[in-house]
């Protein structure tokens, strides 16, 4: 999705392309992360 152009007055925007991704890093990850059990929560437009 777009951020409506310039000067929209969107301060918090971040343009998507389609097919995009993202990367979480994690320090220090607990045994439930390395082993799979628990999975990050997916991303949710706001």
């Amino acid at each position: 999705g777009g951020c409506g152009g310039a000067g929209a007055g969107e301060t918090n925007c971040l343009p998507l392309t389609p097919g995009w991704n993202y990367l979480v890093r994690l320090y220090r990850p607990r045994a439930e992360i390395l082993d799979g059990t628990w999975v990050f929560p997916g991303a949710e437009p706001v």
